[in-house]
């Protein structure tokens, strides 16, 4: 218990708390989540042909029969540009976008420029001249194929691209996917893979500290309480926010008054709280959240007995301030109380 030497008057604590409340800033450990829809990668280039080609997908295992079929994809694209009289002559540049409904639509962009570029080859940085470059995004993947000229191009079309697949599959039957996403390398040369590196990164979770305040009421009784908390929060496959969990120890400052002025009893209590994110499209996690809490320190009679919380959240458009709706069963849990708080997390 505290006590205040002088008179302060309830309703003057409780527009300073109000102020601090609405005045606080973010102190919190979060990180940012950045969405990558094309997780799964594999980057393929054809020494002898001076060519490359990098897929970029959403589950590569379960579209394998995409990179397997990846030559009879080139041959329609080179037909469609010769119905539509494109030579495939570089510099030159073909976007291929495929609709919802399976239709592809194609954009030519003639560069007339003969910039050179440098790449760094194993190190070595090397000037290449101007290239043919194909750009596929469909709704599994996005392909990027750079050519030096067409001959490369009809080469290229009748690889074997079921070599590729057979690496990937081989050495995923080693691994337990899960959450994973696919980093891969290869280099081919004369028909065959020659050489095969692989990464599988896992799904990046994070530890978050943070603070929080509100101001609530039990009844009739109106408190202030300071929070402090650890989460655990997992994204899924695509980077994208799913789960949480937190744990905080939670403290409300009630207020009465005494003969000598006013008397702040703090009354402790344990949450956990499991979160789902219901907006993975947002700008921001959308947590909606159920949680628990168990009564570890009393003071004042406001509760007596073994006392549990229940309480629940869910977003009101601001990712600090938050309106928690709590239901207490106390006196052992023989006896109900309805509650209410706004809170506002650092």
């Amino acid at each position: 218990m505290f006590y205040y030497p002088t008179r302060l008057p309830q309703t003057r604590f409780l527009f300073l708390a109000v102020a601090m409340l609405l005045l606080a800033n973010t102190c919190g450990l979060a990180q940012r989540y950045v969405t990558n829809m094309h997780p799964d990668s594999v980057n393929v280039k054809f020494a002898d042909l001076n060519a490359t080609v990098v897929f970029e997908m959403r589950f590569i295992q379960e579209h394998m029969n995409y990179i397997e079929q990846f030559g009879t994809t080139l041959k329609e694209i080179q037909t469609q540009l010769q119905q539509s009289n494109v030579p495939l002559q570089s510099p030159l540049q073909i976007s291929v976008t495929e609709k919802s409904n399976g239709e592809k639509q194609i954009s030519i962009d003639r560069k007339t420029e003969t910039a050179r570029k440098i790449i760094v080859d194993q190190g070595v940085p090397r000037e290449i001249g101007p290239m043919i470059e194909l750009l596929i995004n469909t709704r599994i993947a996005k392909v990027t194929v750079t050519v030096p000229n067409a001959e490369a191009f009809e080469q290229l079309k009748s690889y074997d691209f079921k070599k590729i697949t057979g690496k990937l599959q081989e050495d995923m039957a080693t691994q337990h996917m899960g959450r994973k996403r696919i980093e891969a390398g290869m280099v081919a040369r004369s028909g065959e893979i020659e050489k095969f590196e692989v990464d599988y990164p896992s799904a990046k979770d994070f530890l978050i500290g943070y603070g929080s305040t509100g101001l609530g009421f039990v009844r009739d009784k109106i408190y202030v309480e300071a929070n402090l908390s650890i989460a655990t929060a997992f994204a899924d496959h695509f980077n994208r926010p799913r789960h949480r969990f937190d744990f905080t120890y939670n403290n409300q400052f009630f207020t009465t008054a005494t003969e000598n002025g006013y008397r702040t009893d703090i009354n402790s209590f344990l949450n956990l709280s499991w979160g789902v994110n219901l907006c993975y499209t947002c700008d921001r996690p959308r947590w909606t959240t159920l949680g628990v809490g168990y009564l570890v320190r009393e003071r004042g009679g406001y509760y007596t007995g073994n006392t549990l919380k229940i309480f629940a959240t869910t977003d009101i458009g601001n990712r600090k301030l938050n309106l928690v709706p709590e239901l207490y069963l106390t006196d052992d849990l023989k006896k109900s109380m309805l509650g209410m708080k706004l809170t506002y997390a650092f």
